[in-house]
């Protein structure tokens, strides 16, 4: 595994972990408020401050991912990173926290 794919691997899971504490956050605000703002909670998603961090974090390992694809890494070193990606992009996009709740 060369160092592109380790530093993308690795920035995913800053960016899983990122988004899931983001999530509980959310969960814990949205339980403690009451009628108008839960109704108008979603769109504290888009203003957490989490998640600047989190896409950035995001983008870079995208980056570094791509990257190893042009140096011609191992395509069995290239799946762990891509799976998280994806999960990493479900974590930051999807209101786990309203499943919850």
């Amino acid at each position: 595994m060369k160092k592109s794919t380790k530093t993308s691997t690795i920035l995913i899971g800053i960016t899983v972990f990122l988004g899931i504490i983001m999530q509980i956050d959310l969960y814990i605000g949205f339980m403690k408020a009451t009628g108008k703002t839960k109704a108008l909670y979603g769109l504290k998603h888009l203003l957490h401050s989490i998640l600047p961090f989190a896409i950035s974090s995001f983008i870079l390992a995208l980056i570094f991912a791509l990257f190893s694809v042009f140096l011609k890494e191992k395509l069995k070193n290239l799946i762990a990173p891509v799976i998280l990606m994806i999960i990493g992009y479900l974590v930051l996009k999807l209101p786990f926290w309203l499943w919850f709740s």
